[in-house]
């Protein structure tokens, strides 16, 4: 009897990593056997490291060698947004390029005849995705990247196809491989536009795929308000600590604006927020700004196809993908 698997492969930049602290907490009170991110264990330590190093390897996988846990009539399931956005992080590091298309059918090798491998996976428009993913690229790898601004990335990369740094945005390009790898209908594909707008469908979803129960949904609602309610808690000059942490000027500017409701110094909140607004953040918006209009046709032209085919061939529901900017 053949063991299922339900592999969450992303994508980043939708709200991954709260899904993966409520995967945590499922594995936790044994509703499930979770595989994937788990936010209390180092990095180096988790188990996802374990499948990216056999997902690069030649074996076979084997649950009864690998993990006797597997073994279980738990529903299994892996979440790493690794597999469909790897390229830059990957070749910066092993000077290697590897494309997200490389997957689907290391995958179908890795995994043995019976395993039942279902891709879970979340899409965003890519107008969206891509001004979200070069926000993330330039903080982090700002000193090896060729380019200092959104425009200047997007008109490196848009036209590239597979080998330029959107090939992974081209989702009917890659979901159609691991369709051709595991079958259409163990493919499902959700919207993160839902989790704004209708959260309540997006975690009925997520309920069925996994198998829980009208507890667990309700559960998962809660987890996304309560995540949501802490985003909304952070201050404006948490951020700001972030991106003048070099600055002895800007981190006690940081420390007024952040204390001025309850500080004797609230009339130095006028020259915070100044520093805050003029001097702190100036250069790095000017580079992160995001996409102005000509530029989000330009994505949404380029797409847009790509997207329909999806839609037709996944049987997805056009009317939210063309509300959602896909279409």
């Amino acid at each position: 009897m053949s063991k299922e698997i339900v592999f969450h492969i992303g994508y980043p930049k939708t709200a991954t990593s709260t899904l993966q602290t409520f995967f945590t907490k499922l594995g936790e009170m044994g509703k499930i056997n979770y595989f994937g991110k788990d936010y209390n264990v180092k990095p180096k330590k988790r188990l996802n490291h374990h499948f990216r190093n056999l997902i690069l390897g030649e074996n076979i996988y084997n649950p009864k060698h690998e993990n006797k846990e597997f073994i279980s009539s738990k529903k299994n399931l892996i979440s790493d947004e690794w597999y469909t956005c790897s390229s830059l992080k990957y070749a910066l590091e092993t000077k290697q390029n590897l494309q997200a298309q490389y997957f689907p059918l290391r995958f179908k090798n890795l995994f043995s005849k019976n395993i039942d491998l279902k891709i879970l996976v979340t899409i965003r428009n890519q107008i969206e995705i891509i001004y979200s993913y070069f926000v993330q690229i330039y903080f982090r790898y700002k000193n090896y990247l060729k380019y200092e601004t959104f425009s200047d990335f997007l008109k490196s990369e848009i036209n590239k196809d597979y080998n330029g740094e959107l090939n992974q945005f081209y989702y009917f390009d890659i979901l159609s491989q691991y369709a051709d790898c595991f079958g259409w209908a163990n493919i499902y594909i959700l919207f993160f536009e839902d989790i704004k707008h209708d959260i309540n469908d997006y975690a009925e979803e997520i309920t069925k795929i996994l198998g829980l129960t009208k507890k667990d949904k309700k559960n998962l609602l809660s987890h996304f308000n309560d995540v949501n309610k802490k985003k909304r808690e952070k201050t404006k000059s948490g951020k700001l600590r972030r991106k003048t942490r070099k600055n002895l000027l800007g981190e006690t500017m940081v420390d007024i604006y952040r204390k001025y409701e309850i500080s004797p110094l609230q009339k130095l909140k006028p020259i915070a927020k100044y520093f805050y607004r003029k001097i702190g953040r100036k250069k790095r918006e000017k580079n992160i700004r995001k996409p102005n209009s000509k530029e989000r046709k330009m994505i949404f032209d380029e797409f847009k196809n790509n997207n329909i085919r999806l839609a037709d061939k996944f049987n997805l529901n056009k009317a939210k993908m063309k509300k959602y900017n896909y279409i």
